[in-house]
């Protein structure tokens, strides 16, 4: 699949011996809990993300079962670099992996995140 880039969120990094030297790695320690504050990762997992894409990268972006840490991160970067809705956001993700579905701690996050980028981008148009 070419993946240049690797962002994982677990509670533990990975082992190294499962990553290419080649690949750039970005280990984010986050539980999938509804206690987790994931808005701490979201600037320095978008960045990666778009730094990834800005030279024509791949990204895999994984947790452990790939259903809401890795999704609210991917979420955060389609709001942040998109422009996207929460919603839009959401569906597009599920139109590739269905069964994402961030917890609930996590899509409140996302809420007050896309407020704060919408005033922002409010802000850098006027």
């Amino acid at each position: 699949m070419n993946i240049t880039h690797i962002l994982s969120v677990l509670l533990s990094p990975p082992s190294k011996k499962l990553i290419a030297p080649t690949v750039k790695h970005l280990f984010l320690k986050a539980d999938d809990s509804i206690s987790c504050d994931m808005t701490k990762h979201f600037k320095q997992a978008c960045q990666f993300i778009d730094d990834a894409r800005q030279s024509n990268g791949r990204v895999l972006v994984h947790c452990a079962c790939g259903v809401s840490r890795s999704s609210t991160l991917c979420c955060a970067y389609l709001i942040k670099h998109h422009s996207m809705s929460i919603e839009e956001a959401i569906i597009h993700l599920r139109s590739r992996r269905h069964i994402i579905q961030p917890n609930s701690a996590f899509l409140r996050q996302l809420i007050i995140y896309n407020e704060t980028n919408q005033q922002s981008n409010s802000i850098e148009n006027v």
